[in-house]
């Protein structure tokens, strides 16, 4: 448990430098929450730690009891990262380990770093905003003077939510399925391609920044 949150932590500080790896690190961060938990399960079940435990239920603002009650949290997480608990890797942190592996592997390819003007934090100059819905998307942005909307088509319509009548779908549908999400991933590429657009008409030089 020790061992794999200081791997993850080393991990999470190599990703200040290329942040885009932080978004490959989810099954990892669910995995260590969740053997955190089942070691705490662990802990609160074992009666050597009985004291410790009602010790830091403490409510009152007595001294000696404040200075029991930090005690015995300090003891009952030093037990919690320290227990020998070992855990299955399962699919989703096997395919994550597997992509970072592939990652590490090949520098040439995925470039470990980034220009530090892409580091460090700018005010933008405008903002382009946008949403997406069941039956459309669209965006705009004041400074650049542009505004879009787009209807989505009907082989796109007939394959989200709406369109489902059972909510817990069997795989052979879920190829099927287009969600809100995926959605509103094209609206952003939308009003990026839009941004770019104008910069090419007007040659402006802008620091871009994109709410969802």
């Amino acid at each position: 448990m020790l061992q794999a949150a200081q791997l993850l932590g080393i991990i999470e500080h190599a990703a200040m430098l290329t942040p885009w790896i932080r978004y490959m690190l989810n099954s990892l961060r669910h995995s260590l929450l969740s053997a955190l938990r089942e070691n705490r399960t662990i802990v609160h079940e074992d009666k050597t730690m009985k004291e410790f435990l009602e010790n830091s239920t403490y409510k009152g603002n007595e001294y000696r009891g404040l200075l029991r009650k930090n005690f015995a949290d300090s003891k009952i997480a030093q037990k919690i990262w320290h227990l020998k608990t070992k855990f299955y890797i399962n699919t989703s942190m096997r395919a994550e380990l597997t992509l970072l592996r592939n990652i590490f592997k090949n520098n040439e390819k995925y470039k470990l770093y980034t220009p530090i003007s892409y580091l460090v934090d700018r005010d933008p100059d405008f903002l382009a905003r946008g949403d997406a819905c069941l039956d459309g998307a669209g965006g705009y942005c004041v400074k650049l003077k542009f505004f879009w909307f787009v209807e989505w088509p009907d082989e796109i319509k007939i394959k989200t939510l709406r369109h489902f009548k059972i909510r817990l779908m069997i795989d052979e549908e879920k190829k099927k399925f287009i969600s809100i999400n995926l959605l509103e991933y094209a609206t952003i590429i939308i009003i990026l391609r839009a941004v770019f657009k104008q910069y090419e008409t007007t040659k402006w030089i802008y620091n871009i920044h994109f709410c969802q």
